[in-house]
């Protein structure tokens, strides 16, 4: 008889699969409070995690939806009116100098959280390589 086959087996690996999911969601919960409320501590916590786990990916897609996707939708709204009035030029110098600014001020911190923690740094640069 299979070991997968035993009840017992059975119901300890349903019991895992619902000890993972939440932990993941509870992570994940961390994370946006740390990042909403930046919370190095937190983040770093986070990010340790998710790296002990190697959920990173998580992480990442957390980050964008939370902090990134907001800020771009702010700076380039969709149907924006600036391509219809004729100031294409001009709104892209102003699109890309806000960007750069939420960059600065919206994305280098984690950088600097996952970097002074020894955290890959592949975190920040995937994440942007993304978008």
């Amino acid at each position: 008889m299979p070991v997968q086959n035993l009840p017992f087996i059975e119901n300890m690996e349903e019991r895992i699969q619902n000890a993972s999911l939440t932990v993941y969601a509870s992570l994940g919960h961390c994370f946006v409070n740390g990042l909403e409320n930046r919370d190095a501590t937190a983040i770093f916590n986070c990010l340790r995690a998710y790296a002990a786990i190697d959920n990173t990916k998580s992480a990442e897609e957390i980050f964008r939806v939370t902090v990134v996707a907001p800020l771009i939708q702010k700076i380039i709204p969709h149907g924006s009116s600036a391509v219809v009035a004729g100031s294409f030029g001009d709104g892209l110098e102003n699109d890309y100098q806000l960007i750069k600014e939420f960059i600065d001020k919206d994305c280098k911190f984690l950088l600097e959280i996952s970097s002074a923690g020894m955290l890959s740094g592949f975190f920040l640069v995937t994440l942007l390589s993304k978008n």
